[in-house]
């Protein structure tokens, strides 16, 4: 496993994932393979040139003609996407360009769906309004924060002690997490 440095967040947590599909089971079954090529697809599309240019990956379909009852394929096409990755990997940890923290060039880097969370919850934080709260709503729905949204709705409501903590105090606990957990996101396109 490396270590992933190369001066843009975002980039370093997709190198990861990466890193952890390319360790993917041979014996995966039909819809375990679709939900990986489909989530291998979108980290594809989030990759600058300079980083996609090292990885040679095999067609990404994730339908259901090729899944239905082709086990045999199946194991191939994961044994190829491994072996792709894990080059394409190498590749990268040995350009200079990206192992150099602050070198690579990433403008032609989309935005992630976890940027656009931060953001928005750093601007409820600054200005702690009623429409940087909804800005904060609408970009974390729909995904899996939004229990954790509706708590920092509620706190933000609230003007009894929650627990024994002040409603801010605790709301504050509640954004620190909401960003932590938004890294999840940094591989999907905002």
């Amino acid at each position: 496993m490396y270590f992933w440095d190369t001066g843009d967040r975002v980039i370093d947590k997709i190198l990861v994932g990466m890193e952890a599909l390319s360790r993917w089971d041979c014996d995966t079954g039909p819809n375990e393979l679709r939900y990986r090529l489909a989530k291998l697809s979108n980290i594809e599309k989030m990759l600058p040139h300079s980083i996609s240019k090292h990885f040679d990956l095999p067609y990404l379909y994730a339908g259901n003609l090729q899944m239905a009852e082709y086990e045999e394929y199946n194991q191939d096409l994961v044994r190829c996407i491994n072996e792709a990755l894990k080059v394409g990997l190498e590749k990268v940890k040995h350009d200079q360009s990206t192992s150099n923290p602050g070198t690579g060039e990433f403008a032609d880097r989309p935005k992630s769906r976890g940027e656009v969370i931060i953001e928005a919850v750093d601007r409820f934080d600054r200005r702690n309004t009623q429409e940087s709260l909804l800005a904060l709503k609408r970009a974390v729905t729909p995904n899996r924060l939004k229990n954790r949204m509706k708590t920092i709705e509620m706190l933000y409501m609230r003007k009894q002690p929650y627990g024994k903590m002040h409603p801010k105090e605790a709301m504050n606990i509640e954004l620190s997490r909401l960003k932590f957990e938004a890294e999840i996101y940094f591989v999907q396109p905002a």
